[in-house]
């Protein structure tokens, strides 16, 4: 299984669980984006599912 890296937080994540934005295209965390209600921390773009 691959881990990406949460642009977020910094914390490890499986590829099942990343969310990546639509208009910046950087990667977050499933924790982090139910955070921030599926809006990017940088862009404030839509963050969808990456699988």
């Amino acid at each position: 299984m691959e881990e990406l890296i949460c642009g977020q937080c910094g914390r490890p994540c499986g590829v099942q669980d990343v969310l990546v934005c639509e208009e910046c295209g950087s990667f977050v965390c499933g924790e982090c984006g139910d955070k921030g209600r599926s809006v990017c921390p940088s862009c404030y773009g839509r963050l969808v599912h990456l699988c």
